[in-house]
């Protein structure tokens, strides 16, 4: 048997989560998916560690939103590969001035379910280098959350900062001097 793609049991996972949402039993989302009973048993007990309502309990069911997916993926440590892999690209929103851009749309970080990003970029100075980018993280989540990140021109690399304790809903921002227009790539690391 030749190595396991990941991404393709990763989105083997993903449907099989959805499909445990929806109530269906293991037996049913195994034959469905190709995933082993015994890892969705495993998936369906770390679901429920996380909380997650029942269809009923959602007014109707759990739509698969990319946001929701994103969360679930993050708390249940799912990662993709490669440079990529705590980091989401994010860009700036339409134009606002006295920013040459608005703030873009919330997106949930890899790797701290619970915490969201958005950034905005300002004007290029004449004669100056690069772009002020600025950056904001909110919790939605019910408890204080410690992370660390990244904001940069590239996927991957160091952490050089951190946020202790994001209350709910608490927001912190700041910003960073990057040479490219956007998208920026912005990066998250549970500390340890």
């Amino acid at each position: 048997m030749g190595t396991l793609d990941q991404r393709s049991h990763l989105d083997r996972l993903t449907d099989a989560a959805s499909l445990l949402l929806e109530g269906r039993s293991v037996h049913d989302v195994s034959a469905a998916t190709g995933v082993s009973v015994p890892e969705l048993e495993d998936l369906r007990r770390r679901i429920l560690k996380l909380g997650v309502g029942s269809p009923a309990a959602a007014g109707g069911g759990l739509r698969r939103s990319g946001a929701f997916l994103a969360r679930l993926a993050a708390a249940l440590g799912w990662r993709q590969g490669g440079a990529a892999a705590n980091s989401i690209p994010l860009a700036p929103g339409e134009r606002s001035p006295p920013l040459a851009s608005g703030w873009g749309p919330w997106y949930p970080v890899p790797a701290v379910v619970g915490i969201e990003a958005r950034v905005a970029r300002e004007e290029r100075q004449p004669g100056g280098e690069g772009f002020l980018w600025l950056y904001e993280f909110r919790s939605t989540l019910p408890v204080p959350a410690t992370f660390r990140f990244r904001v940069a021109e590239a996927a991957g690399g160091d952490y050089p900062r951190s946020v202790r304790a994001l209350r709910p809903g608490e927001l912190i921002g700041g910003m960073v001097s990057l040479g490219t227009p956007g998208p920026v790539w912005v990066g998250t690391a549970i500390p340890g």
